[in-house]
């Protein structure tokens, strides 16, 4: 006899979390302890696939809360009208000079006398 699930009896495991696969699992194991499952074989083999169930259902987790992570450290934080030059002691002028950048072309580079 056949006492592998079916995919259609496994299919009710899609799309749930960690937790309600473990409160599932529990509740088998429950029902084996006690003497309550109807089919001792077929429940043993639904554990199986229920633990694979879980390990996918926490790696979904985990992928979630480190995206969740990445996206919070990547965004922008507010500005708060911080003056970053200023807190950074640039504002001393003799220390950066705030001149427009301009484009040179090969000739006009060679030419120039930049801090002479």
């Amino acid at each position: 006899m056949d006492v592998a699930p079916s995919s259609t009896s496994c299919s009710a495991f899609a799309g749930k979390t960690y937790a309600q696969l473990q409160q599932t699992q529990d509740s088998i194991e429950e029902q084996l302890q006690s003497g309550e499952a109807a089919d001792p074989e077929f429940s043993a083999a639904i554990l199986k696939r229920l633990r694979i169930h879980k390990a996918k259902a926490k790696l979904r987790e985990i992928h979630r809360d480190l995206m969740q992570q990445n996206l919070d450290r990547t965004q922008l934080v507010p500005d708060d009208g911080a003056d970053v030059p200023r807190e950074m002691g640039w504002d001393d002028e003799k220390q950066v000079c705030m001149q427009p950048i301009t484009l040179l072309s090969c000739s006009q580079f060679l030419s120039c006398s930049y801090g002479q």
